[in-house]
């Protein structure tokens, strides 16, 4: 299983809205995230679907992309983007290298990469003219579908919209989107490999409601989001996800992550309470697996507590509930902030298959980061492992350098400390991007 992680970071292409894919084994190294949820974050970077791994970073982490302030703060003339990125093995040798090429001559957006996959967008007002690779985050679907190479044209009139959807496998689509602020109404109806599917998809501030049907099988699936409308002082917030969807809904061209296509019912929440300087976290977790009776079920809760200068979090998880709370998990988080461009932390993590195997030495991580400038970090972690784990010492680091509008360079690294201080290179990531 490690070995298919491996190669699935080895594929991953950088985009300049997602973290490296080693911050996705991090979250994994550091129980975050389960080894299913790490599989599924990086087959998202992999095909840099920006959509997908932000809404699952939001609901299994509680964590926001922040896309639309990157996209706010993107320079006007800007003519060309290019991003390159490098995997290094445990030998020291480079495994894979992988360079996205964007150029921009208004009204036109074209973007390439090695692997024969291009995009020639156009795009005035608020029309816009799509040719090469598409996903489904530009069709706007709102449910994960496969990517097709072909042609797609948006038409604005007034509110509305009309689109077009050709592809080279002589597949079409034809969409009607309907607004009235706040509320957003999309009807859609596609061909493919000659089955007709319908979908709807309504938003509004609290809730993103998609259904698709099958209209030969009659068979439907749908994905429902909600939360409580945001506010600027919000004392209470709260966020689900469904998935509702039976074995036989699930035929191409849609790309479901493998743990909602597993599951006749998915769902996840979280619930956030603020209470002057202290926070508590609630969250949720419940799936249904297809041609099963039972239900797994999992639940966590933290109470986090701020000050000025830093904060310190704990939290307990219960991965597994119905078998008396199997796998449950403890951690603590602690940080400290002496100067503005300083910070300590500590964090430590202990985990079994049950609480009488959690009298062992837990998980012990040491780091500081700086800030030596505005646009330059470094962070540093020495991590201790959990007596029951085989992994030695290691230490990680990341650094980011972005001291000019025109390029900016990214390394992520960890070397495991073997027995006589032996080095050893376990993995490393390098980006290096350059705007003109």
């Amino acid at each position: 299983m490690k070995k298919t992680l491996w190669h699935l970071l080895l594929l991953n292409i950088i985009s300049m809205a997602l973290p490296q894919a080693e911050e996705v084994f991090w979250w994994w190294d550091d129980g975050l995230i389960s080894y299913e949820e790490a599989e599924e974050f990086l087959l998202l970077l992999d095909s840099q679907d920006e959509e997908g791994f932000c809404s699952l970073l939001e609901s299994t982490l509680n964590q926001k992309c922040e896309l639309e302030k990157q996209k706010k703060t993107k320079r006007k003339n800007q003519y060309a983007y290019i991003n390159w990125k490098a995997e290094i093995d445990s030998l020291a040798q480079i495994q894979k290298q992988r360079l996205q090429i964007k150029s921009f001559f208004n009204p036109f957006v074209f973007e390439a990469r090695p692997d024969s996959i291009f995009t020639l967008t156009y795009e005035r007002k608020k029309n816009k003219a799509i040719l090469g690779h598409l996903t489904y985050s530009l069709l706007n679907t709102g449910i994960p579908l496969e990517p097709m190479n072909g042609y797609f044209g948006h038409l604005a009139i007034q509110n509305h919209s009309l689109s077009f959807l050709f592809t080279s496998n002589v597949d079409f689509g034809f969409q009607t989107h309907f607004t009235k602020k706040p509320h957003q109404l999309h009807l859609h109806i596609y061909s493919f490999q000659k089955n007709f599917f319908f979908l709807s998809r309504y938003q509004n501030k609290s809730m993103d409601i998609s259904l698709w049907v099958d209209l030969l099988k009659k068979l439907p699936l749908a994905r429902i989001r909600l939360k409580t409308p945001p506010q600027k002082d919000e004392l209470w917030h709260w966020q689900g996800e469904l998935y509702i969807h039976t074995k036989d809904s699930l035929s191409s061209p849609l790309v479901l992550p493998k743990s909602v296509a597993r599951s006749t019912i998915w769902s996840i929440q979280n619930q956030k309470f603020r209470f002057s300087f202290l926070e508590l976290l609630f969250s949720e977790k419940i799936n249904i697996p297809i041609d099963s009776n039972s239900t797994l079920a999992s639940t966590g809760v933290s109470l986090k507590a701020f000050h000025s200068k830093g904060f310190f979090e704990s939290s307990w998880a219960c991965r597994e509930m119905q078998q008396k709370c199997y796998k449950p998990q403890f951690r603590l988080h602690a940080s400290i902030k002496p100067k503005k461009e300083i910070e300590l932390f500590s964090k430590i993590k202990l985990q079994g298959n049950s609480f009488s195997q959690l009298n062992h030495r837990p998980q012990l991580l040491f780091g500081f980061s700086i800030l030596p400038e505005k646009n330059i970090s470094f962070k540093n972690e020495l991590i201790y492992p959990e007596k029951t784990s085989k992994k030695p010492f290691s230490w990680r680091q990341s650094t980011q350098i972005k001291t000019s509008p025109f390029w900016s360079f990214l390394c992520h690294f960890e070397i495991q400390i073997q027995k006589k201080l032996n080095m050893h290179l376990y993995r490393t990531g390098l980006s290096f991007t350059l705007n003109y």
